[in-house]
């Protein structure tokens, strides 16, 4: 799990749990979900990330809507998934950058190792970017491959996210 700001910067990195665990598991045990839950709690309520299908509807974690019944949550699916881009692009860039972490290929080390090769090659993707380092091929544009036609239930979708989230969607128009 890796989040990243408007810039392809990356300010969370969490490659401690393999690709069969569940975004969501992910998400739920992380520090970041905490420290989001925590400032929520203290009020600081104007803070939201952007997740896939995958992740949990929260006060600050905002997801697309389950098949959108309209066309306020039609444009606000819209919007979000083209937010949603930099992340896909930043995936991009470090893969583009660091070859040894494309899936295919697979880092054929133990699980501590990989997790502290991924989190290297984060740091030294931030170093790069600090420094304007060209990024050296060209990135394909990720925004099309976003789909929300394979979403996933989630149960415990709270009332205050779910209205935070159509707020969000009506301003949007």
């Amino acid at each position: 799990m890796a989040i990243c700001d408007h810039n392809v910067v990356n300010t969370f990195v969490d490659a401690r749990h393999p690709g069969a665990n569940h975004d969501s598991f992910v998400w739920n045990v992380s520090v970041a979900e905490q420290e989001l839950k925590f400032d929520y709690n203290n009020g600081k309520t104007n803070t939201w990330l952007l997740g896939d299908s995958g992740y949990p509807l929260q006060p600050y974690l905002m997801t697309p809507f389950r098949s959108a019944a309209d066309g306020i949550q039609r444009n606000y699916n819209t919007k979000h998934s083209k937010a949603r881009n930099v992340i896909e692009r930043c995936f991009g860039v470090l893969k583009n950058r660091f070859r040894c972490i494309i899936g295919s290929r697979g880092l054929h080390y133990s699980p501590e190792k990989v997790t502290q090769i991924v989190n290297v090659c984060c740091a030294i993707h931030n170093v790069c970017i600090f420094l304007q380092h060209q990024i050296p091929l060209e990135i394909p544009d990720m925004e099309n491959l976003v789909s929300y036609e394979e979403e996933l239930e989630n149960s415990n979708i709270s009332n205050t996210a779910a209205l935070i989230r159509m707020r969000i969607a009506e301003s949007l128009l």
